[in-house]
């Protein structure tokens, strides 16, 4: 016979005083699920025949484990994303005093 034990964990989410208010809360993944993801279903019944089942990816587990676990740590501001050079290069911008966003130079995944 199996005991688990029930222990409760927590996590605790901490900002500086003077950001408190003025940056989001975050909130559990599982609560802000994105329209296009509710109204999907979980059958495509134009794809579904003999040799597809025509499942979507509402039924698939690891996706749906990526979409509701965890937290969301929303952005204090509207980031505005310019995609260049077919992909190579994306500038971000934003009305706010720190940094929203930064990304990964090529090295970074060399090889890959």
């Amino acid at each position: 016979m199996f005991h688990f034990s029930q222990t409760t964990r927590s996590i605790r989410f901490v900002c500086r005083p003077e950001d408190y208010g003025v940056i989001a809360p975050p909130v559990a993944a599982k609560t802000v699920l994105p329209d296009w993801f509710r109204k999907l279903p979980a059958v495509d019944s134009q794809q579904a025949s003999a040799t597809n089942n025509g499942l979507t990816v509402k039924r698939c587990m690891p996706f749906l484990d990526a979409m509701t676990t965890g937290w969301i740590l929303p952005l204090a501001a509207t980031v505005r994303l310019e995609i260049k050079d077919g992909g190579r290069v994306v500038d971000a911008g934003w009305e706010f005093d720190r940094v929203m966003v930064s990304n990964h130079g090529a090295h970074q995944v060399a090889g890959n």
